[in-house]
């Protein structure tokens, strides 16, 4: 029985350590001037691209998390077995079963910090170009740019 207790913590504490990705709802969460070291802390996933990109004046630091977005499942149904006569032999139910699979849909999720690290910009990357923040309009085609250069190679 303790053997048992034991193995369930460590398993609680190990597999949230493995998760690839962070939810919507880490994101409710957020607030603008965050720290980056909070935001990181607080998806407790690594970033699969970080860059910098710059405007007139200033350095922007972007981090590119995965984000799950959704669930697809798959149902798999499978009946008989060939008798191997031809192409348009007939199936023999000897054989049933069902099966389900489920993937995790995922995306890229954009954090745009300022130059002291607070963040001031999150979101899709197609929102980076519909902000009302001038800033953030402004600089958004070399997000685009720099992410598909990364993404590309």
């Amino acid at each position: 029985m303790v053997k048992k207790f034991l193995i369930m913590c460590i398993a609680s504490i190990l597999l949230p350590s493995c998760k690839t990705m962070f939810t919507m709802d880490t994101i409710i969460t957020l607030s603008k001037g965050a720290s980056l070291k909070e935001v990181q802390s607080l998806i407790s996933v690594d970033p699969k691209y970080s860059f910098l990109v710059r405007d007139h004046t200033s350095n922007y630091s972007i981090e590119v998390f995965p984000i799950q977005i959704g669930v697809k499942t798959t149902q798999n149904s499978m009946y008989g077995s060939n008798t191997g006569m031809s192409s348009s032999s007939i199936f023999t139910p000897t054989t049933s079963g069902r099966g389900e699979e489920k993937n995790d849909l995922a995306s890229d999720y954009f954090f745009m910090f300022d130059s002291s690290n607070k963040l001031i910009f999150w979101g899709f990357l197609q929102e980076f170009s519909k902000s009302e923040d001038v800033v953030v309009e402004g600089i958004a085609s070399k997000i685009y740019e720099k992410y598909y250069s990364l993404k590309n190679n």
